[in-house]
């Protein structure tokens, strides 16, 4: 199942995988609980992620931490350093630095 969500202009896609080994009473669950595999995510997390895959595609590359504080103008590289780890440990993030990149 794909699902689009829009936020900002920007269009963010999951694309839900149902463990099939797995009775359907066992299916992986999302954060809610809901047996969906895509995670919640708050609004500023939706826009780091919106931000991160659109500079990534504009460079060619990974963006900068500096980079990506431009597009969101946020000052603080500490905070944007939080939201991508949470971002990682929910399976949207993956790599570190200059190889971050969405999980599509």
């Amino acid at each position: 199942m794909v699902t689009s969500l829009r936020y900002e202009g920007h269009e963010v896609l999951w694309i839900y995988v149902l463990d099939v080994a797995a009775p359907p009473d066992r299916a992986r669950q999302g954060d809610d609980g809901s047996g969906s595999s895509a995670p919640s995510l708050t609004n500023a997390e939706l826009a780091v992620l919106a931000a991160l895959d659109d500079l990534s595609d504009e460079l060619g590359h990974a963006p900068t931490y500096a980079e990506i504080l431009e597009r969101l103008d946020w000052r603080s590289r500490g905070t944007l350093h939080r939201y991508l780890q949470r971002l990682g440990q929910k399976g949207v993030v993956a790599g570190s630095g200059r190889s971050l990149r969405v999980v599509r």
